[in-house]
């Protein structure tokens, strides 16, 4: 007996979540005045562009072994890595990169716009 895939939210709705969640912590963050709420909302830019970051070092650590076993093997290492890739290895890491690279730059664009607060 197979078990059913493990179905993924919409792109736009994970984006909203994550975008909630930033608003959300800067107000709480700036309850005694909004003045400090672009500042916030940089904060919370900062922190989701280092969160965008940490799949990219995981799949280059990734190549990197695999590229090592590879030659162990005797086989070239760039077809081993575009067949991982074909499987689908790196997807999961590619969206949390651009979900995580987009809210954070929506944050920036809220940090500019709430500056004059």
């Amino acid at each position: 007996m197979q078990t059913p895939p493990a179905k993924t939210r919409p792109f736009l709705l994970d984006l909203l979540i994550i975008l909630a969640a930033a608003s959300v912590s800067g107000l709480l963050i700036s309850l005694t005045g909004l003045t400090s709420l672009s500042n916030c909302y940089f904060l919370a830019t900062v922190m989701l562009w280092i969160v965008a970051a940490v799949p990219i070092f995981g799949e280059v650590g990734g190549n990197t072994k695999t590229s090592f076993q590879a030659r162990k093997e005797g086989k070239k290492a760039r077809d081993v890595i575009l067949q991982q890739e074909a499987q689908g290895k790196y997807s999961r890491g590619a969206r949390i990169t651009f979900l995580y690279g987009a809210g954070g730059f929506i944050c920036l664009i809220l940090a500019f716009v709430t500056t004059s607060l």
